[in-house]
Order: C-alpha cells, then sequence, then structure tokens
C-alpha cells in the first residue's frame, strides 16, 4: 500500500507500527499521507496509563523536522 511517493510502500504490519509508537510514546509521520505535510501524535494518558485522548499537531514538513 503507498501513501505518496515518499513513503513507498508500508514497511510492517499496523501492530508492529502501534507497538513501536507505544514504545517511543509518540507517533511521526514525515509526508506519509501528504507530501509537503508532517505530523507527531502523542496519548494523553490518566494517571493509571490508560489512554483516554489523542494530540496531533500537523504542519508543513519544511517547519516540522
Amino acid at each position: 500500500l503507498a501513501w505518496s511517493e515518499s513513503v513507498g510502500t508500508i514497511r510492517s504490519s499496523p501492530g508492529v507500527e502501534l507497538a513501536a509508537a507505544r514504545a517511543a510514546g509518540h507517533a511521526v509521520d514525515h509526508e506519509e499521507l501528504f507530501a509537503g505535510v508532517s505530523s507527531i501524535a502523542v496519548p494523553v494518558l490518566e494517571p493509571s496509563g490508560q489512554a483516554v485522548a489523542a494530540l496531533s499537531l500537523s504542519g508543513p514538513a519544511t517547519r516540522l523536522s
């Protein structure tokens, strides 16, 4: 599956990608869906560690590196 020319093909299964994002504490998208747009997302956690929401910031790839 190719989202954009920047990403080519998805490297691994969604489960592997989610596990990597969970371990890092954030997820990053560098022009994977739209050329020229990058994003970062983080979970909003309860004190127990349960995710209750998420925050995402997207912007021009030239400004978010």
